[in-house]
């Protein structure tokens, strides 16, 4: 929705700013917006003692976001899915008299203390100590959300966040999350989408979904390798693949071609030796398969012994 437009219900002006009061909510600080989308630091009108995010839609991130609010409540109660405690949907007029549909959700604020990955390299990195118990966290997040019969799609270092204390790592951002079983409970059939684009930020994209697979939950476990990675060195062997203006599918074709011919020794450069074993596996897994989620921990887990320690736990304290 442009900015130049104007609407008759002025209790809910677009595009939103800092201030407005929004179904009982205030926004305070823009953390991000797109054209279609934004998101605030917000608080209860009548409680200004606890702060929460909130994210507001209209037009083509309108439906993306329904899809986020039905994915929270599939999710709700596990272990590191923010809380949705509100969310609703409602009209705004024009001037003209179209009308736009509104979607808006909030939940709980945590901290994004990872790497921002709208850069080609990160401005920090994090070392093997601290990157392991995050690791064993995420797959077991990652596991949580394929027992429920979802897939994620858009695992980044972008989508973790973690709790004030920095004990628990969460996951966000389920607009592009989808079932990978149909509605008799049946995996959804392998299918090759070559004709359309990949979506999202190719830097984080599996082998398969370069190359034209439809994405199963083998694609998630893949991309959070790429996480690690990028968040070990700052930066990913394909990083450095250039952008030309108005050539993006050319640009995701490339990327897609680096991340077929790096090795998995290349790829996983300075970590311990049992990354490069996770990334096997990853690669080697069947379209349907359930991921082997205990035997990925314990390969992450016990990479600790590289580094002359003994033993992890998921509640190790991530600085």
């Amino acid at each position: 929705m442009s900015s130049e437009q104007s609407y008759d219900d002025v209790s809910h002006p677009f595009p939103p700013k800092s201030g407005q009061h929004m179904n009982g909510y205030t926004l305070e600080e823009l953390l991000k917006s797109s054209r279609n989308c934004w998101v605030f630091v917000c608080h209860l009108t009548s409680d200004t003692s606890q702060r929460f995010v909130t994210k507001i839609a209209v037009k083509t991130e309108y439906k993306k976001l329904l899809n986020e609010i039905h994915c929270y409540k599939v999710l709700d109660g596990g272990k590191g899915i923010p809380r949705l405690h509100y969310h609703k949907q409602w009209s705004v007029e024009s001037d003209v008299g179209d009308y736009t549909e509104v979607a808006m959700i909030v939940i709980d604020r945590l901290d994004n203390v990872f790497n921002k990955t709208s850069k080609v390299k990160a401005k920090c990195t994090l070392p093997a100590e601290q990157l392991i118990p995050m690791a064993v966290q995420q797959i077991s997040l990652l596991e949580y959300i394929h027992n429920k019969g979802l897939t994620h799609r858009g695992v980044k270092p972008d989508n973790f966040v973690v709790s004030e204390d920095r004990t628990t790592v969460y996951i966000i951002d389920f607009n592009k999350s989808k079932p990978y079983l149909d509605s008799n409970g049946n995996h959804k059939p392998y299918r090759r989408v070559e004709s359309k684009r990949p979506r999202g930020l190719p830097f984080f994209h599996s082998v398969n979904y370069h190359n034209g697979v439809r994405r199963s939950r083998r694609d998630d476990m893949e991309s959070l390798l790429y996480c690690w990675v990028y968040l070990f060195h700052g930066t990913l062997p394909w990083s450095d693949v250039k952008r030309y203006e108005n050539q993006f599918k050319t640009y995701v074709k490339n990327i897609g071609k680096r991340v077929n011919e790096t090795s998995y020794e290349q790829i996983c450069a300075g970590l311990p030796h049992n990354f490069e074993r996770y990334l096997t596996l990853c690669r080697e897994m069947d379209f349907y398969a359930q991921p082997n989620y205990q035997l990925m921990r314990q390969l992450i887990s016990d990479s600790l012994i590289e580094l002359n320690n003994n033993s992890i736990s998921n509640d190790s304290q991530l600085n």
